[in-house]
């Protein structure tokens, strides 16, 4: 049996990355049974995301936040 300890998680999406800046603009929080099929990659402080999707975009991003929850990005971000 699978135990899950988290609840909501916080998911980035390659939307939501400042290609000004290169952080993350807004981090949206969702139920974990609500999460859409493509959040797949689990986040961790001192990443740098990479968006794959459009990358002369340059939506790139340096993960730096001291919340303790599961984070999870969509599998169109590369770290």
């Amino acid at each position: 049996m699978v135990k899950i300890f988290y609840r909501r998680i916080s998911i980035y999406e390659i939307s939501e990355i400042d290609i000004t800046f290169g952080e993350i603009k807004n981090t949206n929080y969702i139920q974990i049974n609500e999460a859409p099929s493509r959040a797949k990659m689990i986040v961790r402080n001192d990443d740098l995301i990479v968006s794959t999707t459009r990358p002369s975009r340059g939506a790139i991003a340096y993960i730096n936040q001291s919340e303790n929850e599961l984070r999870i990005a969509s599998t169109g971000l590369l770290f």
